[in-house]
This record gives structure tokens, sequence and C-alpha cells, in this order.
């Protein structure tokens, strides 16, 4: 039987892919290009989001994470979109690090990340922007709670609609931004509704700029989002 679209596009990148990394890091990706594979047969994924997750999964790889694409997290209440844990390393494997590496590694991490495309749904077409915030300002509230970090990702073109409320302190919320925030998401949201609880202790750590095009991945802090916002793409070359 022939290749679906689907599975040729996906063998493609991996095969552009497979000169720029190791081989454990290849057979991993293979695993998950399978889980993708399988996921589109029941109609579960589609290909422009499935690329971006495997471009943020071969950077976490090859970060030192174990990675799981399409996780049931709650309870299977939610499904994480990228699932990662990084492991302790040992004393005689951090001689083989750098002093960087060896602080940034020496306890173990596990870290959700949320992958955006920017899709507005036909019902929406009249308020894309708020869709779009309170799907982000949703996001954080619901996941960030599951693991030690939470980040989102998206291609560098989409510009995320981040509630300025997430890059401040928890402490320092208000409750008039969290009550603003949680009436936009209650048009949304309301089977559950995003407790006001959440909005409060929800954080988000980082972005991952995904472009696809020359097939890399950046991190940056979530305060950093805010600089790259004032100026995508000069940002963008600066941290590629």
């Amino acid at each position: 039987m022939p290749k679906s679209k689907f599975s040729r596009d996906i063998d493609a990148l991996l095969l552009e892919l497979t000169p720029h990394s190791n081989s454990d890091v290849m057979s991993k990706l293979g695993n998950i290009r399978d889980r993708l594979v399988q996921l589109k047969k029941q109609r579960v994924v589609k290909i422009n989001h499935s690329v971006l997750e495997l471009l943020v999964s071969k950077y976490l790889l090859e970060s030192g994470y174990d990675v799981c694409v399409e996780e049931p997290v709650d309870g299977g209440s939610l499904i994480a979109d990228i699932l990662a844990h990084r492991r302790p390393i040992k004393k005689a494997e951090m001689l083989k690090q750098s002093i960087e590496q060896e602080v940034m590694m020496e306890e173990s991490e596990s870290l959700l990340v949320e992958i955006e495309t920017g899709f507005v749904p036909p019902f929406a077409a009249l308020n894309p922007g708020n869709y779009r915030q309170a799907r982000i300002a949703a996001k954080i509230a619901r996941y960030s709670c599951l693991t030690d970090r939470f980040a989102l990702g998206a291609p560098f073109y989409h510009l995320l609609q981040i509630p300025r409320m997430y890059l401040s302190n928890p402490k320092e919320r208000t409750e008039a931004e969290a009550q603003k925030i949680k009436a936009l998401c209650d048009i949304y949201y309301r089977n559950p509704r995003i407790p006001i609880e959440s909005l409060f202790s929800a954080e988000l750590d980082s972005v991952y700029l995904i472009d696809v095009d020359n097939r890399s991945v950046s991190r940056l802090s979530a305060r950093s989002y805010l600089e790259y916002l004032r100026g995508p793409s000069d940002l963008f070359k600066a941290v590629t």
C-alpha cells in the first residue's frame, strides 16, 4: 500500500534531520514518527501540528530529555502535545559535561510543551484575537501545574496572544487582572470552567520558536518573548 501524504512528509523531514543529529536521537524520533502516523490514521493529528512537534522533540532530545507526544495527563482528562522528562546525571557522567550543563542537569525535571499553530475555528471568525488570548490563557492555567516547567511552542511567524498577567510574578497578580482573563476564558471554556485560582498560580516558563523552513528551534524565556514581539525578525536571527 502506498504511503499517505502525511507519512511521506514526515519521512522527508526525518531524512533531512538525520545528518544533523546522532543515531540515538533519530531512533527516538522514529518512534515518535510511528506514533504520529498511527494517530493520523485515527484522524487525531494533522501535518502542520505534527511537524512542529517533531522539531521541538528533536530539540528536547538533544537537550537530554526523554520525549513522548500526544500523551494523556491529569488522569486522561487532557492530552499533552509534548511531555518530556530529564533524568538526573550521575557524578561519573557529570565529569563529561561542562560546568554550565552540570548545574542545569543535576536534578530531574519534567516539562510540558503545548504547540500552537494559530488556528482559529469558524465560530470565532469575528473575534479571533479574543479567542486566541483565551486559548493561551486557558492552556497555561490548565497545564502548567502538571509538570515542573511549562512552555508554549509556535512557528516564529505566529505571535502568541499571551496575557501580560502571566509575565508577572504570581504573587504580584491582582484580582482585577485575574477576573478580566477569567471572564474571557469563560466565553469559550465552560465545561469545565477555568478556576480563578489557576490563573493566579499558573506560570509560563518559556516559548519555543520554530522555524520549519530552516528546521530549527530557539528557546526564549517568557520575558524575552516580549522583546521578540517588538522585533521578531531581528531577534530570531540573533538567537538562532
